[in-house]
């Protein structure tokens, strides 16, 4: 995992400094680093004489820097958040005798851009960066939405989460050939929402708090995709009466709030109050249309979908009324997933007709609503619609070349994840790369793609990586 968490930070680092200066002098290292945040800083604490036992935290220009560890008896290293303001701040190291500020502080850098300087994220879980089912530590850096704000320098605060908090389906839930089943991610969610729940709940008291299950529960969020949302969630608020929603509501934008409670505001609103420069989204309708395969099997009715379109139609107006740059995903053929192919395998051979029906359903209402994100798009000259449908159906019918190692859309092929539903760390970075092609194209920014065989070579879902963890991905179906 800290492998994994080093790699993030050297992409961020090749890309957002290229064109700063020099090291800066005395105490830190790096003395410098992009607005984005989220990599590590090491700490000289000898010019304060100071002990790495006797730091209880430290803020860079007044935000809390996480994962405080000692890497000698006087040098520390932390994980720097994101900072809305450019240039250097002071670097304060708290101990239980007070506050010293180390006299070498910190320069944050400026976006690649204006565009950047104020990032806000909206969807479900795709855009939280979920992987092996639930949201994670490790899947929030790497989010679609976290990999483009890095590769541009941008500032966008995240909902950096304890690790580790819920267990992942991990390749060793992987059965035996030729089926090889996998944990229901339902389901699977679920039992881990009522366990985490049972774990930060006070024994004497009984009181549950999320607080304990974020890095920094006082950080103002701007990616605020919440896994299980749907496009009424975010233009109304999430649910109490949905568990999975309200949960991650909370653990999000809320994490002072009581479990179960009403969210104080809705997403959209979220998204009004913080005044973004630009605002992206994954999928902002992702939920809506699994619902019939993920949730409940009875296939979507026509007065459901017109009520679905009817609300992402006055999100979209009300994200492009920002005035932000807004750059909004269509969705791609849900019928590819993995998790849809195995709803149709898991089916008697006479029902065949029957689930090749629902699937076109689907596949329908995923076209349906594209075309109502098209229309809104075609009269806001800032809303922009990035394409996933067409991309990622040429993965599916002829996989992606990853240097010389060959991906695909199904499952164990490298792009979507051990649950059949959210994507590898490499699928995301090619989803970001998705946006920054879009973001480049309609603003004229030079926003560096990311490199995928970096990402590849350290992913742990990979064929080749999965591989070495005993999954015999060339005999599963």
């Amino acid at each position: 995992m800290r492998a994994r968490l080093l790699l993030v930070s050297m992409l961020t680092f090749s890309v957002a400094c290229q064109s700063s200066g020099g090291e800066g002098e005395g105490g830190l290292e790096p003395a410098y680093g992009p607005c984005s945040g989220y990599y590590p800083v090491t700490v000289d604490l000898s010019v304060l004489d100071l002990r790495a036992e006797e730091i209880e935290e430290v803020r860079f220009g007044g935000v809390l820097a996480y994962g405080l560890s000692a890497l000698a008896d006087d040098h520390v290293q932390v994980t720097v958040q994101g900072h809305a303001s450019c240039g250097p701040v002071d670097v304060v190291l708290h101990t239980k005798d007070g506050e010293r500020t180390h006299p070498a502080g910190f320069r944050y850098l400026a976006p690649q851009s204006a565009y950047f300087e104020r990032v806000v994220g909206i969807g479900a879980s795709l855009g939280q960066g979920v992987q092996g089912g639930v949201p994670t530590a490790h899947g929030v850096l790497m989010s679609p939405l976290a990999q483009v704000v890095r590769q541009a320098g941008g500032f966008m605060t995240l909902p950096a989460l304890i690790e580790p908090l819920f267990p992942q389906i991990s390749p060793q839930e992987v059965g035996d050939p030729p089926d090889c089943p996998s944990p229901d991610v339902v389901t699977f969610v679920a039992t881990q929402i009522m366990g985490s729940i049972s774990a930060f709940t006070d024994p004497e008291s009984g009181d549950f708090s999320f607080d304990g299950m974020r890095e920094d529960p006082d950080v103002e969020v701007m990616n605020l995709s919440v896994g299980n949302a749907k496009v009424v969630h975010l233009l109304h608020g999430l649910p109490p009466d949905d568990l999975a929603a309200n949960f991650l509501g909370h653990l999000v934008y809320d994490p002072h709030g009581e479990i179960l409670a009403p969210l104080p505001d809705s997403p959209v609103e979220r998204v009004e109050r913080l005044e973004p420069t630009m605002i992206m989204s994954t999928d902002l309708y992702g939920n809506d249309v699994l619902r019939p395969l993920l949730n409940d099997p009875e296939p979507m009715t026509a007065e459901e979908l017109a009520s679905i379109a009817e609300a992402l139609g006055t999100v979209l107006d009300r994200l492009a009324a920002t005035e932000a740059q807004v750059f909004v995903a269509n969705l791609p053929d849900p019928s590819l997933l993995p998790a849809a192919k195995r709803h149709l395998k898991e089916v008697e051979a006479e029902e065949l007709a029957d689930v090749e029906a629902f699937l076109t359903s689907l596949q329908q209402a995923a076209l349906y609503l594209n075309a109502i994100t098209g229309e809104r798009a075609a009269t806001h000259p800032n809303l922009h619609v990035v394409d996933l449908m067409e991309p990622v159906a040429e993965i599916s019918a002829n996989g992606l070349m990853v240097g010389d190692q060959r991906l695909g859309a199904e499952r164990f092929g490298g792009i979507v994840g051990l649950d059949g539903v959210h994507f590898t760390d490499t699928g995301y970075a090619f989803l970001a790369n998705l946006f920054i092609a879009k973001i480049n194209e309609v603003l004229g920014t030079d926003v560096r793609a990311i490199s995928l065989a970096p990402v590849l070579a350290m992913d742990p879902e990979s064929p080749a990586a999965l591989r070495a963890a005993g999954v015999a991905v060339d005999e599963c179906q």
